[in-house]
């Protein structure tokens, strides 16, 4: 009964072991490079860690993880476009989201 408990450290890791790998490649689509896809999906889980008291992370379905990893790729991209030292890969990336209809 204790991966039940919302705040728990154990349901906190079910919910890794859960979506972490679906997150990860759906970041990976996003972001080509794999050490800064491993370091959004960090920052992913620590911001779900950080806001475990706002969410009922057991009711949310897989879709809405996905969608929160996208929003952080692309809030990555967005703060990375600002930066005058872009490396091509992340122009080129950034050029191809600007394109691509996602959905919201």
């Amino acid at each position: 009964m204790q991966a039940t408990v919302p705040n728990s450290i154990t349901a906190f890791e079910l919910l890794y072991e859960k979506h972490a790998a679906s997150m990860y490649g759906c970041i990976c689509k996003i972001v080509t490079q794999k050490e800064t896809a491993n370091s959004i999906l960090s920052k992913v889980f620590r911001d779900l860690y950080d806001e475990r008291g706002t969410h009922n992370y057991q009711t949310e379905n897989a879709v809405w993880f996905l969608k929160y990893a996208m929003r952080a790729s692309f809030d990555f991209i967005k703060k990375s476009a600002q930066s005058e030292d872009l490396p091509a890969i992340v122009k080129q990336q950034l050029s191809a989201i600007r394109t691509a209809k996602y959905p919201q």
